[in-house]
């Protein structure tokens, strides 16, 4: 064995030698078990908090640098290779816990959420008692949050809280959502068939060269990225008209237009 520098075993990079072995990585990003599969966890709050064969969030990373994190579809519309996808919006919820029924565990509101539908997202005390606690959430009924691990202070009845979305995705409903993008899909993810918060999983690039990216020149569709009509121009959330403050989602590598899909180098830092 030859040793690099450091004298330690060099990493081999498959691809450079031989096209068929796939790199480190795209094994798992390109396995049909993981890409569109749904996953409902209806059974109790011990059971596995996530039944998709991935927790929300693993992260992938390839030999080449591309850079990919596992998600759940959030809404009713399908997602397609190259589709810009958002982070779901966060849950609010003020004044709203039952006291004689929660405690340091579970929160118990009046709410009627969908079973399953908050399991890997996180809880966050914005106000009033409490204030500035934050758990994961294992697992949600109708009605209760239940946690990862203890709160230090119980709740009461002024409490005011937030389930954080992280790893939800959607796609945008308008331009408010500038600041919120996520990654690309790297493939087709269906909607559940009757409900909008238990959409199936699968992958979304993140970071390095993405072979599609939809973008579009038209600032006022926001449905897409935006960048410019000249090869390495910044890519920016459509709705944006201001290419030299906007927030830069990465490097357009091919020309934009109306929907069109570009190549492209991906930095969306908030999932990396």
């Amino acid at each position: 064995m030859t040793y690099n520098s450091r004298q330690v075993d060099p990493l081999p990079n498959y691809h450079a030698y031989n096209a068929n072995t796939p790199a480190l990585g795209e094994e798992l990003i390109n396995e049909n078990r993981f890409q569109d599969i749904s996953g409902v966890n209806t059974s109790s709050p011990t059971a596995q908090p996530n039944p998709a064969p991935l927790l929300v969030g693993t992260p992938i990373q390839t030999l080449d640098g591309r850079v990919f994190r596992y998600v759940r579809l959030q809404g009713t519309t399908a997602f397609v290779e190259g589709d810009v996808l958002y982070r779901a919006a966060d849950v609010a919820v003020a004044n709203d816990v039952v006291v004689a029924s929660s405690d340091v565990n579970n929160i118990v509101t009046t709410q009627s959420w969908t079973v399953g539908a908050y399991a890997g997202d996180w809880f966050y005390v914005d106000g009033n008692t409490g204030a500035g606690q934050c758990r994961r959430i294992l697992y949600n009924n109708a009605t209760t949050l239940y946690l990862d691990r203890a709160l230090g202070t119980v709740l009461d009845a002024t409490s005011d809280f937030s389930i954080i979305r992280m790893l939800k995705m959607r796609l945008v409903s308008g331009s408010s959502d500038t600041l919120l993008v996520g990654g690309i899909s790297y493939g087709a993810i269906a909607p559940h068939a009757s409900d909008a918060e238990l959409g199936n999983y699968g992958w979304m690039q993140v970071g390095g060269f993405c072979e599609h990216v939809i973008i579009d020149g038209v600032a006022t569709i926001d449905d897409y990225l935006k960048s410019g009509t000249v090869v390495g121009q910044a890519i920016i959330a459509a709705g944006n008209d201001d290419f030299t403050s906007a927030r830069c989602f990465g490097i357009a590598l091919g020309v934009g237009g109306t929907a069109v899909k570009t190549p492209a180098v991906l930095n969306l830092t908030v999932n990396r």
